[in-house]
């Protein structure tokens, strides 16, 4: 297949790009950086602003849309950076394969667009982004969904991705506060906030899969085991020798656990990296 990437040097990009580039051809979009990789030819572009695409492919099979905005914590700052990448490059990409006539178009989501939950969070549930990031990404889904009639699309929610090399995340954010001595806030009650994180080769798996399907999807992406805020900073400081801070702090309990039955069902994938595994992969030689 001919697939471009956006997000190619982000944490999955560069993950699936390994795997993807040994029986496809691969265009790759980067704002700055270039590699040596081989099937892999690199298209120089800021998705922050508006696209020339004079030097992108003309023939493609899919396009995989992974790119986010790095500046995403810093709203309302850099607002425009946010929307432009998480949206209007999205509108951009989908007519550029509209006018090319690509076969898929595949969008990295957020589980966190229909928010917080008491009980497992569906695919069909409706949405409710609490923060501009999620606002701009529920509106790629929103955009996406409008060129059903043009190619197949598949929208994956991705739920707490994190692996080895990860800069950016709920695991290295509790590793550095554990590591400084920081406090990690535990909300409502006595473990906090609940969620199942996936590892990154599970997800890079599930992401290999949805290129076989042939029909509309939005699809969660996430593990099978569900654990809180409390439990999972207990397990890294196992690896770290050392214990974490708690601080409790007044308020309900948000948790944002993602059911994964669609996603064993039409992706016929299930993770296998278990919570213990991930984490000492992580930190294996960090000790």
């Amino acid at each position: 297949m001919k697939i471009l990437i956006t997000g190619a040097t982000g944490f999955i990009g560069s993950n699936l790009i390994k795997k993807l580039n040994k029986n496809n051809t691969i265009y790759a979009i980067t704002r700055n950086k270039r590699y040596s990789i081989k099937n892999v030819k690199w298209v120089r572009c800021d998705l922050s602003k508006k696209i020339n695409f004079n030097n992108f492919p003309k023939d493609l099979d899919c396009i995989i849309h992974l790119a986010q905005s790095r500046e995403h914590k810093k709203f309302p700052e850099k607002v425009f950076d946010i929307f432009n990448i998480n949206s209007y490059s999205t509108l951009q990409l989908l007519e550029y394969g509209r006018k090319i006539k690509i076969k898929s178009f595949i969008l990295a989501s957020s589980g966190g667009v229909t928010g917080y939950k008491d009980n497992k969070i569906l695919e069909e549930d409706p949405p409710n982004p609490l923060t501009f990031y999620l606002t701009s990404k529920y509106i790629a889904e929103s955009l996406v969904n409008s060129y059903s009639d043009y190619f197949n699309i598949i929208i994956l929610r991705y739920f707490f991705v994190y692996g080895k090399g990860q800069k950016d995340g709920i695991v290295p954010l509790l590793i550095n506060k554990i590591k400084n001595n920081e406090p990690i806030y535990i909300y409502g009650d006595k473990e906090g906030t609940k969620i199942n994180p996936i590892y990154i080769d599970d997800a890079i798996h599930s992401t290999l899969h949805a290129l076989e399907l042939k029909e509309k999807q939005v699809i969660n992406i996430a593990g099978r085991e569900t654990i809180s805020i409390l439990k999972l900073s207990n397990l890294i400081s196992k690896y770290l020798k050392k214990k974490p801070v708690f601080e409790y702090k007044d308020g309900p309990t948000q948790n944002m656990i993602a059911d994964i039955e669609k996603m064993k069902y039409s992706l016929k994938v299930e993770p296998k990296i278990s919570l213990k595994e991930g984490i000492k992969r992580i930190l294996r030689k960090k000790r």
